[in-house]
């Protein structure tokens, strides 16, 4: 995760400026409206109904709190647990909680941004350089997080699908969309696949033509 911020574009480092981790950053909330959009400036993402939390992560302690800024360490015992296992020292995340609350069973952390990384706000960056660093973060997660998860019988894999059509689609923009579009039930049908896969630690890539784990060692791509 420390490699992402040499991995941006030169244009997007020379946003970045150094300065402390700061004890609090406002989450980006839903705004009620009576009309949909859609639109190329925005990504819009799934809905989850569990627990908006921030994580900060400084000199490998973990805070977990939520919207109202209480602490949810003691609710998310686990989900401390592994944010503690990151290769990073020094970062914040933005995500949702879901699954069991305040008691042991199965719980998830699902990121939605990386708002800060090693004495640096990654929310000054452009979207697309942000998004992208996220998602390579959780990536970078899983596969880290894989082998200790899977000594306690928990496999761990990534689903990354490509553009799927969906109602957050809206008609213009599909109409203009020069890329073949996946059917959501093809993309749920490749989430059972994977879920079915006996091996962890896997980015899986899902494209009309092809499901399959993403081969990272000196390959750009999947073969």
């Amino acid at each position: 995760m420390s490699d992402l911020i040499a991995a941006l574009p030169g244009e997007a480092r020379e946003r970045l400026r150094s300065c402390p981790q700061p004890e609090w950053v406002p989450p980006m909330l839903a705004t009620l409206t009576q009309r949909r959009f859609s639109s190329p400036d925005w990504i819009f993402e799934r809905k989850l109904d569990g627990e908006r939390c921030l994580a900060f992560v400084r000199v490998g302690a973990v805070r977990l709190l939520s919207r109202n800024r209480l602490s949810q360490n003691q609710s998310y015992p686990a989900v401390v647990e592994e944010i503690a296992r990151l290769p990073a020292r020094d970062v914040i995340l933005d995500g949702e909680a879901t699954g069991v609350w305040g008691k042991p069973g199965v719980v998830a952390y699902n990121v939605f941004d990386i708002l800060w990384l090693n004495g640096r706000k990654l929310t000054s960056l452009p979207l697309d350089p942000a998004y992208t660093a996220t998602k390579h973060a959780v990536i970078g997660w899983v596969r880290a997080a894989a082998p200790g998860l899977l000594e306690r019988g928990i496999r761990l894999n990534a689903l990354c699908p490509g553009f799927t059509d969906t109602p957050l689609l809206a008609a213009e923009l599909r109409e203009r969309a020069d890329i073949p579009l996946m059917s959501a039930a093809f993309v749920a049908e490749a989430a059972l696949r994977v879920l079915e896969d006996p091996e962890t630690g896997h980015a899986w890539v899902v494209q009309p033509n092809r499901v399959e784990p993403f081969r990272f060692p000196g390959i750009p791509g999947p073969r």
